[in-house]
């Protein structure tokens, strides 16, 4: 039986404020969950999250957090290469469209603003690149190199030292793939048949005496 008062439906409203409680109660639990499962991810599983966050989902404050949260766990444990990890993904959080479109957004990095923001990705990038350099884990600083070369040429309009940095990711390649005692992989971009291929289009691109 239905009741009605003033022209409301008294039944209907009770259930829709049980459902609304209800909808209300199952999005808190979701979200407890979902911040219990970010609290217990291991500092590998908060970076490939991250990445998602600035590349795909545009949230760059959730992925700053992630960023931040991988680094203090790579840091506790000591873990050198983990932290060149962090720093090479917060250099690519830098210059990534997400954080582009937040001119006001603040930074952990309190060095960092938005216009400075592709300078510090290159000195991010650097201090990645020391570590896997010392560490012979060169398909990662190969990665490097050719980022920092994309950030010289296409946002600092540097050509000289993206055409370095180019030769230089070219230079770890080979050496990549002449060692069996590195983890990583450099996968090529669609539509090119050798990394030797891609390095000499790039080189086009910026300017350099290609050989």
């Amino acid at each position: 039986m239905n009741f009605r008062l003033a022209g409301i439906n008294v039944k209907e409203e009770i259930v829709k404020k049980i459902t609304l409680l209800l909808f209300l109660f199952l999005a808190t639990i979701s979200n407890q969950r979902l911040a219990m499962a970010w609290l217990f991810q291991s500092a590998e599983e908060k970076l490939k999250v991250a990445e998602v966050m600035y590349e795909e989902r545009d949230r760059p404050l959730r992925a700053q957090v992630l960023l931040g949260e991988a680094r203090r766990i790579y840091e506790k444990e000591g873990d050198i290469v983990g932290i060149a990890h962090v720093n090479r993904a917060y250099a690519y959080f830098l210059k990534s469209k997400a954080v582009g479109r937040w001119s006001k957004m603040e930074f952990d990095d309190k060095t960092v603003n938005y216009s400075n923001r592709f300078q510090k990705a290159i000195e991010y990038l650097e201090k990645a690149l020391e570590v896997y350099e010392e560490k012979g884990l060169y398909a990662y600083a190969s990665n490097v190199h050719f980022n920092m070369a994309a950030i010289y040429s296409d946002k600092l309009n540097n050509n000289e030292m993206a055409c370095r940095h180019l030769e230089e990711s070219l230079q770890n390649h080979i050496k990549y793939n002449e060692s069996n005692l590195n983890e990583g992989k450099v996968e090529l971009l669609r539509g090119y048949d050798s990394f030797q291929e891609i390095i000499d289009n790039a080189k086009i691109e910026a300017n350099c005496q290609v050989s």
